[in-house]
C-alpha cells in the first residue's frame, strides 16, 4: 500500500492494519475518509477560521471589561449582562446583578400593565411630579414612595387631588423594593371590577379579573363607590377575600369612611382601615 492513507482508524496513533500488516500513517487528523482511500487532505480555509477565532476572542474581550461580573476563573465562561449567546449552545448567562436587574424589569412591565394609560405616567416615580400633582405634603408623600407600607390602606379625596397617582406611584415603589415578591401586584378599577361577571360568560368558572384581584399580593382598588349599587356585593367579595387571605388591599376614593360603610357594611370596610387611619387628601 503505498501513499499516505487519511482514516478515522488510527486517530492520530501513528500506525493502521491492513492485509500484509501494519503500516506506518501520517494523518494528523482523521476525516471521514475510506480506510483504503489516499487522496489530498481535504482544504481547510485557515485563514477564515483564524479571523474568525480572533473575532471571538476581541468581542470575549471587551464583554469582559464591561460585565459587572468577572468571567468563571476555572471555565473562562463570559457571564453575560447584555445577552450576548458566550454560553454552552448559545444560551444566556447573566451575572447575580444582571438577573436581579432582569427580575426587576420585568416585574415593573408586568404590574404596569394593569395601570390605566392615563396614570401610568405615576409609575416611573419621579418624586418632584408627583409632588406637583398630589395634593399632599411633600413630605408625606416622600415617605410614602420610600417606604411603602406593608398592610392596606385607604387613600380619601375629592376628584383632582392625585389619590390616584400617588396609589401608583407607591405601588410602583413597593414592585421596584421587592420585585420577585410582587411582580403579581396589580391595578384595579372598581367600576370595571364590579362588571367583570356580566362580561364573564355562564358556566366558565370565576372571571379573570376577579381571581387575579383576589389573589393579588398587593391589590390597588380604585375608585371605589364608583360602580351601580346593584353590582357592588363584587367588590365586597372581593375585600373579604383578600382579608381572610391576609393580603393588603390599597383602597382610592372619593367617599369618606362613613358613607362606604353604609354602603358595603361597616364589617368590610373595617376589615381595610383597622391597620390605620384613612389618608385624606386635599391641602398641602
Amino acid at each position: 500500500m503505498s501513499g499516505d492513507p487519511r482514516c478515522l482508524v488510527c486517530h492520530g496513533a501513528g500506525e493502521l492494519r491492513d492485509g500484509d500488516g501494519d503500516i506506518p500513517c501520517a494523518c494528523t487528523y482523521a476525516p471521514k475518509r475510506d480506510l483504503y482511500i489516499t487522496a489530498e487532505p481535504e482544504k481547510v480555509d485557515w485563514s477564515a477560521m483564524i479571523s474568525a477565532a480572533r473575532e471571538a476572542a476581541d468581542a470575549l474581550a471587551a464583554h469582559r471589561n464591561a460585565c459587572v461580573a468577572a468571567p468563571c476563573a476555572k471555565c473562562e465562561r463570559a457571564i453575560c449582562r447584555c445577552g450576548l449567546p458566550y454560553g454552552e449552545s448559545g444560551v444566556y448567562n447573566l451575572c447575580l446583578s444582571c438577573r436581579a436587574e432582569e427580575r426587576k424589569r420585568r416585574a415593573i412591565s408586568q404590574v404596569t400593565a394593569t395601570v390605566p394609560p392615563r396614570f401610568k405616567w405615576a409609575c416611573t416615580g419621579e418624586l418632584a411630579t408627583i409632588c406637583e400633582r398630589v395634593k399632599l405634603a411633600p413630605e408625606r408623600i416622600a415617605k410614602a414612595i420610600s417606604a411603602p407600607p406593608a398592610g392596606s390602606i385607604m387613600l380619601v379625596g375629592d376628584t383632582g387631588t392625585g389619590k390616584t397617582s400617588l396609589a401608583v406611584a407607591m405601588l410602583l415603589a413597593a414592585v421596584r423594593i421587592a420585585p420577585a415578591l410582587r411582580d403579581r401586584d396589580r391595578f384595579a378599577s372598581s367600576f370595571i371590577l364590579a362588571g367583570a361577571r356580566n362580561r364573564h360568560p355562564l358556566g366558565k368558572g370565576e372571571a379573570p379579573e376577579i381571581a387575579a384581584a383576589i389573589e393579588a399580593p398587593l391589590l390597588l382598588l380604585d375608585d371605589l363607590g364608583s360602580e351601580g349599587d346593584a353590582r357592588a356585593n363584587v367588590i365586597s367579595e372581593v375585600i373579604f377575600a383578600r382579608h381572610e387571605a391576609d393580603l393588603p388591599t390599597w383602597i382610592t376614593t372619593g367617599f369618606p369612611a362613613e358613607q362606604l360603610m353604609a354602603r358595603y357594611g361597616s364589617a368590610i370596610i373595617r376589615r381595610v382601615i383597622e391597620h390605620g387611619k384613612p389618608i385624606m387628601l386635599g391641602a398641602k
